[in-house]
């Protein structure tokens, strides 16, 4: 029964932290979006957060075709 518990409270923690339930997406979600909001108006920041991303290893880089 502890470990039942534990993992009930970890898998409820990890739903309020990204905020599943937001009608409006989890807050992964509408972090990325407000991201690229903000990349269309700015052009050097857009660039800017590419590089934090990538270096964060959050940014997953499409192959290029050849």
């Amino acid at each position: 029964k502890p470990l039942e518990r534990r993992f009930e409270r970890i898998a409820d923690e990890l739903e309020c932290d990204l905020g599943v339930a937001s009608p409006e997406g989890s807050r992964l979600t509408r972090l990325i979006a407000a991201l690229r909001e903000i990349s269309l108006d700015d052009p050097q920041l857009s660039e800017r957060i590419r590089e934090a991303l990538r270096r964060h290893s959050l940014l997953e880089e499409t192959p290029q075709r050849v």
